[in-house]
């Protein structure tokens, strides 16, 4: 196996096995392994590969045979970068429950791909990275769908920080679309689909009420850019360092 410093971009839309036999069976267990494996490496300590694992999960009951090699890629580059490592470098400056999330519109015409990832005093706790349950038919609403899950999960961990540290922690949801931002901040009185106008009102009602603000960031900085595509060996080398990986 010859590693590899970035990992290969695959289709979710691949072709379905025809016939589900003995030998379908037997490499679905595998591939079953191998994804759980994987994903508990991604949530532990390399959150860099989770977007990687998580297609690969949505793949392998369709075609079995296509995700074990895709999976295959995933160990190569986990063995091109085995020496990164997860620093943790907390800054008491900046003490807040950081909530980022993002979104990749309709990857290969298939549902949008929401990312999360939380951070308190710039320091990653929590990654998540999921294809969404409803379609989007714009960039906005994918990413009002991706606001929807980052809050659920942020309010959370707020939740358990505040009880085990007896303290408000500040919190901020951080975004790289302007037009998802400014309809969560602000009340609309029309909306597209009544599906995203009920989660745009949720996010308002929690924001306000919660205390949470809001705040754009370019999607180059946003950390949870990462969880969304597959990105090419540069962009990937830098997310990396956005989320704590570095050579020791």
């Amino acid at each position: 196996m010859y590693p590899a410093d970035s990992i290969a971009f695959c289709s979710l839309r691949c072709a379905p096995r025809k016939v589900k036999d003995k030998e379908y069976f037997k490499i679905l267990k595998v591939c079953q392994e191998e994804i759980g494996t994987l994903m508990w490496l991604g949530i532990k300590t390399r959150e860099d590969i989770l977007t990687s694992v998580s297609i690969a999960a949505s793949m392998q009951t369709k075609n079995p045979e296509m995700t074990l090699k895709y999976v295959d890629g995933i160990w190569k580059y986990l063995a091109m970068t085995w020496n990164e490592t997860k620093v943790i470098r907390i800054d008491e400056t900046a003490w807040r429950l950081e909530i980022t999330t993002d979104a990749s519109h309709a990857p290969g015409g298939d549902r949008s791909r929401s990312g999360v990832v939380i951070l308190l005093g710039g320091v990653v706790i929590h990654c998540h990275s999921s294809k969404q349950t409803i379609t989007a038919i714009s960039t906005c609403e994918s990413e009002i769908e991706a606001s929807h899950v980052g809050l659920k999960l942020g309010m959370a961990l707020r939740a358990l920080i505040e009880e085990a540290t007896g303290r408000v922690v500040e919190t901020v949801l951080v975004g790289d679309n302007q037009a998802a931002l400014r309809i969560l901040s602000t009340e609309i009185t029309r909306w597209r689909t009544r599906h995203f106008a009920i989660r745009a009102g949720w996010i308002r009602d929690h924001l306000r009420e919660s205390a949470i603000s809001v705040e754009h960031r370019r999607g180059a900085l946003l950390v949870s850019d990462a969880l969304t595509k597959i990105l090419e060996r540069v962009k990937l080398t830098e997310a990396r360092k956005r989320l704590g990986l570095f050579v020791c």
